[in-house]
């Protein structure tokens, strides 16, 4: 069992917003704010987390603030419980949609990016089209094949971007909701787009 801890960005601060238990396979992904803790921070932070806002000050190290328990805690409003349950919820559509795959089609788009650049096909958003025309002019049955899975992984990758973006736009908003009623406007207008 591993144990984390979710942090965002509050301007000044980092926020810790939730915690959560991985399994042995799980891994840290600093860009969408998990932090590996240990077995200890974990349960303090647990009992914390339903009293108070957990901030860190932004002018400290993430990993060393959570290791030292360096924590600013401010007691949480009615409004603030209301932001946390509209988060989770965001959070758990947007991890329906973005699942664990995305590190296979990032795997995969890699592994042929690579492939076409060292064949001289070099990629980019500029040129993408003349390239594919290039590779499937070559006639080539094993190059075409691969630009098809490509382009897939691409698909798929761009997918997921979209819906990070969103989620990401939806975070930015909450933080600055003032009223539950623009929190629930917020959050209905986010869960509708699933």
């Amino acid at each position: 069992m591993k144990y984390f801890c979710n942090i965002n960005d509050l301007g000044n601060f980092w926020n810790i917003n939730n915690i959560s238990l991985g399994d042995k396979t799980q891994i840290e992904d600093h860009s969408m704010g998990l932090y590996e803790i240990s077995e200890d921070l974990y349960y303090l932070l647990k009992d914390t987390l339903n009293k108070n806002i957990i901030k860190i000050d932004k002018t400290k190290d993430i990993k060393i603030a959570l290791s030292n328990e360096d924590f600013i805690l401010e007691e949480k409003s009615a409004l603030n419980r209301i932001k946390e349950v509209a988060f989770s919820k965001a959070l758990e559509m947007v991890n329906g949609r973005i699942n664990n795959r995305i590190i296979f089609d990032f795997f995969e788009f890699t592994i042929l990016n690579n492939y076409f650049s060292s064949l001289g096909f070099i990629i980019t958003e500029e040129n993408r089209e003349e390239k594919y025309l290039e590779i499937i002019n070559t006639g080539e049955s094993d190059k075409i094949e691969k630009l098809e899975k490509y382009l897939l992984s691409l698909d798929e990758l761009n997918f997921s971007l979209n819906w990070y973006r969103k989620f990401k736009e939806f975070e930015k908003n909450l933080n600055q909701a003032s009223t539950e009623e623009e929190i629930k406007t917020l959050l209905y207008n986010y869960m509708i787009q699933f």
